[in-house]
Protein backbone atom coordinates (compact mmCIF):
# COMPACT_ATOMS: atom_id res chain seq x y z
CA UNK A 1 0.00 0.00 0.00
CA UNK A 2 1.21 3.43 -0.89
CA UNK A 3 1.20 5.64 2.17
CA UNK A 4 1.51 9.51 1.92
CA UNK A 5 3.88 10.83 5.10
CA UNK A 6 2.43 14.66 5.25
CA UNK A 7 5.47 16.80 7.57
CA UNK A 8 6.52 20.11 7.74
CA UNK A 9 8.62 21.44 5.02
CA UNK A 10 12.00 22.31 6.51
CA UNK A 11 15.17 23.52 5.19
CA UNK A 12 18.49 24.25 6.29
CA UNK A 13 17.65 27.57 7.93
CA UNK A 14 14.00 25.76 10.07
CA UNK A 15 15.06 25.80 13.87
CA UNK A 16 16.06 22.59 15.19
CA UNK A 17 12.79 21.73 16.60
CA UNK A 18 11.21 21.88 13.28
CA UNK A 19 13.82 19.68 12.03
CA UNK A 20 13.44 17.05 14.37
CA UNK A 21 10.12 16.38 12.27
CA UNK A 22 12.03 14.68 9.68
CA UNK A 23 13.45 11.97 12.37
CA UNK A 24 9.76 11.21 12.89
CA UNK A 25 9.47 11.06 9.28
CA UNK A 26 12.02 8.34 9.31
CA UNK A 27 10.95 6.55 12.43
CA UNK A 28 7.47 6.31 10.74
CA UNK A 29 8.96 5.60 7.25
CA UNK A 30 10.69 2.64 8.29
CA UNK A 31 7.95 1.16 10.72
CA UNK A 32 5.97 1.01 7.35
CA UNK A 33 8.32 -0.18 5.08
CA UNK A 34 8.67 -3.14 7.60
CA UNK A 35 4.98 -3.90 7.42
CA UNK A 36 5.36 -4.09 3.37
CA UNK A 37 4.11 -0.88 2.65
CA UNK A 38 5.64 2.13 0.20
CA UNK A 39 6.00 5.20 2.16
CA UNK A 40 6.11 8.42 0.41
CA UNK A 41 7.24 11.56 2.04
CA UNK A 42 5.50 14.65 1.24
CA UNK A 43 6.86 18.21 2.23
CA UNK A 44 3.75 20.82 3.24
CA UNK A 45 4.87 24.24 2.48
CA UNK A 46 2.09 27.02 3.23
CA UNK A 47 1.47 26.21 -1.21
CA UNK A 48 -1.02 23.96 -0.54
CA UNK A 49 -1.91 23.80 -3.95
CA UNK A 50 1.64 21.75 -4.69
CA UNK A 51 0.31 19.68 -1.71
CA UNK A 52 -2.88 18.94 -3.40
CA UNK A 53 -0.64 18.34 -6.90
CA UNK A 54 1.99 15.61 -5.20
CA UNK A 55 -1.22 13.92 -4.03
CA UNK A 56 -2.88 13.55 -7.26
CA UNK A 57 0.47 13.01 -8.98
CA UNK A 58 1.27 10.42 -6.15
CA UNK A 59 -2.26 8.63 -5.89
CA UNK A 60 -1.57 7.37 -2.46
CA UNK A 61 -4.08 4.72 -0.56
CA UNK A 62 -3.64 6.42 2.65
CA UNK A 63 -2.47 9.58 4.42
CA UNK A 64 -0.46 9.95 7.56
CA UNK A 65 -0.40 13.60 9.13
CA UNK A 66 2.66 14.71 11.16
CA UNK A 67 2.11 18.40 9.98
CA UNK A 68 2.49 20.35 13.14
CA UNK A 69 3.12 23.69 11.08
CA UNK A 70 2.69 25.60 8.31
CA UNK A 71 5.83 28.18 7.29
CA UNK A 72 6.72 27.99 10.84
CA UNK A 73 3.67 28.99 12.53
CA UNK A 74 1.28 26.11 14.18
Amino acid sequence: MKIAIFHNAVNESSALDEKDTLDQVASVEASLQRLGHDPVRVPCPLDLAAVVEAVRRLAPDLGCNLVEALAARG
